[in-house]
C-alpha cells in the first residue's frame, strides 16, 4: 500500500519470482507493506535502507517475518 497515494497493489510471488502484480487490495495478504511513494522510490534508488526506514516507521509491515525475509531480494 503507498500510504501518501491511497494505492494499493497485489504481488504474487512463486519460486521467489514476480508472477503476478495488479492494481487493488487484498483482503487477507500473507504480508501487507505500507510505505509513503517517496520512500519507496528511495529505496529502489538505494538512496535509503529499508531496515532504516522499518526502524523509523516510515515501513509498515504486517504479516510473517519469514514470509517477508523469502521474498526480500525481489523487493529490496
Amino acid at each position: 500500500d503507498f500510504s501518501d497515494l491511497g494505492l494499493s497493489y497485489v504481488l504474487k510471488v512463486e519460486d521467489g519470482r514476480l508472477a503476478d502484480l495488479r492494481s487493488g487490495g487484498e483482503e487477507s495478504p500473507d504480508i501487507r507493506i505500507t510505505i509513503p511513494s517517496d520512500v519507496f522510490l528511495n529505496v529502489l534508488e538505494k538512496k535509503t535502507n529499508p531496515i532504516k526506514e522499518y526502524s523509523l516507521g516510515r515501513i509498515k509491515i504486517k504479516g510473517s517475518m519469514s514470509d517477508l525475509m523469502r521474498m526480500r531480494k525481489l523487493l529490496f
